[in-house]
């Protein structure tokens, strides 16, 4: 029902086109790695937001919010669109960073209501932007 909101961080290779965009690519299942995903016109629907945050040189951060949540789906459509995230070992094998620079920001969820069944209580989740984000932001390793 799409009532789950997740909002990601991630520090991406490159400048996307736009500051701000939709991505509506299907996604299906890779058949040569099927471990891995990959954007395929039978695939299922997926539709990513993103919005850039900040840029340098070489690296954007950027915020994401997935509408669907397939599996991989932002490394895959941020992989298509020529930014892929950094430290992703399976999408970005030229990556050197030491992790997969991918962070979950905020979740806002329902949960029942032990008191009153009919109305669930809406949370938001959220956790800081690690430190160590800003500093991979400004490195020109890519």
């Amino acid at each position: 029902e799409r009532k789950t909101h997740k909002t990601y961080v991630a520090i991406v290779a490159g400048h996307p086109k736009n500051s701000e965009a939709v991505i509506d690519l299907p996604i299906a299942r890779n058949y040569k790695h099927p471990t891995t995903f990959l954007v395929d016109p039978n695939g299922k629907a997926s539709e990513t937001y993103y919005r850039v945050l900040e840029q340098t040189e070489k690296k954007s951060l950027l915020e994401l919010k997935p509408v669907t949540g397939r599996t991989h789906q932002l490394r895959v459509h941020l992989n298509y669109i020529g930014c892929p995230i950094l430290g992703d070992r399976i999408y970005n094998q030229t990556s050197k960073a030491s992790r997969l620079f991918l962070h979950a920001k905020s979740l806002e969820i329902s949960i029942p209501n032990t008191e009153d069944e009919t109305n669930n209580i809406r949370r938001t989740f959220e956790a800081p932007i690690p430190k160590e984000f800003y500093k991979e932001l400004e490195s020109n390793v890519l």
